[in-house]
């Protein structure tokens, strides 16, 4: 099982507080910024486990064609398989057909599928089909998943939900990724030391720490309020010291950096 990471998402500007940084994740709408896309290329280059996500979250998802061009250029360990939101069953199409497309072009990533529903019910049994797929390395836990059901532990329960399927359907194999951190970083510590193949989670919520100048306590985790400009966002010192907050409280042990479990077995 690969040691618990945070990939930390940040503007630009704050792109070189996160290269040592075991893990990273990049956002499709972006790449469009070269500085951007060249960052996650290098990361991919060092050997990073950089996990490219597909833009439905942004409400951007981008087609077949313009996705396989922007995985040419960044190399990414990890792709997330195209989903709609809270639709179940658009979703498990999407991801079959893309898988469909990989094979006939021909290319080889590691894959993450994101289960959908408007409920938890729904959720489950759409997750239940993806699991059983052994294309699929990885499920995404979405905070959308929080949205839908208004359960700030529902995540937790789905993590209990994957590990029955994962026992069911023989898929030791199968990691997970929880998308965003709405619930805060004490839930998400619930989560990954409960069931070891939580991998890891990424949030901007650091970069909102330090912009709202609050570091978490155990009695006040909550995701601080503002919005983020990813592109020409400013810089503020320190930003260090809230990743760090972020890290402890969710859970990472030792520091953020590179680990012997993430490399290649």
């Amino acid at each position: 099982m690969k040691e618990f990471r945070v990939a930390h998402i940040v503007p630009v500007s704050h792109l070189s507080d996160t290269v040592d940084n075991q893990y990273h994740m990049c956002l499709a709408h972006l790449v469009s910024c070269t500085e951007y896309k060249e960052h996650f290329a290098e990361m991919a280059r060092r050997g990073k486990f950089v996990l490219m996500d597909n833009g439905a979250a942004e409400g951007s998802q981008l087609d077949f064609d313009k996705l396989f061009e922007m995985y040419e250029e960044i190399n990414p360990t990890e792709i997330v398989l195209p989903d709609t939101l809270y639709e179940s069953g658009s979703t498990i199409q999407k991801a079959r057909e893309f898988l469909v497309e990989m094979e006939r072009r021909g290319v080889q990533y590691r894959t993450m599928a994101v289960p959908q529903g408007r409920s938890f019910e729904e959720w489950k049994a759409c997750a239940r089909i993806l699991i059983k797929d052994t294309r699929i390395n990885s499920i995404g836990v979405s905070k959308f998943l929080n949205i839908a059901t208004k359960d700030r532990y529902i995540r937790f329960k789905a993590c209990e939900v994957i590990g029955a399927l994962i026992q069911e359907y023989d898929r030791y194999d199968l990691e997970v990724h929880l998308l965003g951190c709405d619930e805060g970083p004490l839930v998400v510590k619930m989560c990954q030391e409960a069931h070891p193949f939580v991998r890891g989670c990424d949030s901007a919520f650091s970069y909102l720490q330090a912009q709202a100048n609050k570091m978490m306590t155990l009695k006040d985790d909550y995701r601080p309020s503002g919005t983020i400009d990813f592109i020409d966002g400013p810089r503020f010192l320190g930003l260090n010291k809230y990743m760090d907050n972020f890290n402890m409280y969710a859970g990472v042990k030792k520091d953020n950096g590179d680990d012997e479990s993430w490399r290649d077995e």
